[in-house]
């Protein structure tokens, strides 16, 4: 239970896009700046133009007409790399169509859901060490800590206190120079 709640806890929000029905972004919330900042410009006159990705639009034309053949609601989902502060970033797109207060039989918009894919990949663990100067104890709380593992199933696994744990996790932070479990993941990361 530990292991589910700490991976609901460091979860991002997704980024949320609400489109009428010719594709007009009429909502988007705060975390969509976060994962896609071009999506507001500020033009020279001193104004602000949305520019929508063209993956989004494309995405929200094809749940229309994948819906209209179906004759139901449909969802559709895909994986794309959009430009992102100049660089490629990979995201996930859910596109759901959703009715408005008419409550009639076809949906009035489109809301898309774009969440940041991140590589699943382990860390060269001998260059952290080396990088941050970790004791050979503290590399192994750090592999469990990579793993997911909870203060007390470290404890377990290596035949410690758990109290010898926090002690270890807070030399790490300090290492590291963050000041969370998340930022010793997120650190490993870059």
């Amino acid at each position: 239970m530990d292991k589910l709640l700490e991976i609901i806890r460091s979860r991002q929000a997704p980024g949320i896009m609400v489109f009428d029905q010719n594709h007009r972004l009429l909502y988007s919330n705060r975390e969509i700046l976060g994962l896609i900042p071009e999506i507001l410009t500020d033009e020279p006159n001193g104004e602000r133009r949305i520019a929508v990705p063209p993956e989004v639009v494309a995405l929200c034309k094809q749940l229309r007409r994948a819906s209209a053949a179906a004759g139901q609601d449909y969802k559709l989902e895909t994986t794309c790399a959009l430009k992102v502060d100049g660089r490629q970033q990979v995201v996930s797109l859910r596109a759901f169509l959703i009715n408005g207060h008419g409550g009639g039989h076809t949906p009035d918009y489109v809301m898309v859901l774009v969440e940041k894919v991140v590589a699943s990949h382990e860390p060269d663990f001998a260059r952290v060490q080396q990088d941050f100067n970790l004791s050979r104890r503290e590399l192994e709380v750090l592999r469990k800590i990579c793993a997911g593992l909870p203060n007390r199933a470290i404890a377990d696994e290596l035949f410690i206190s758990e109290h010898t744990v926090k002690d270890h996790i807070k030399h790490i932070m300090q290492k590291m120079k963050v000041s969370s479990r998340n930022g010793i993941v997120a650190a490993l990361q870059n």
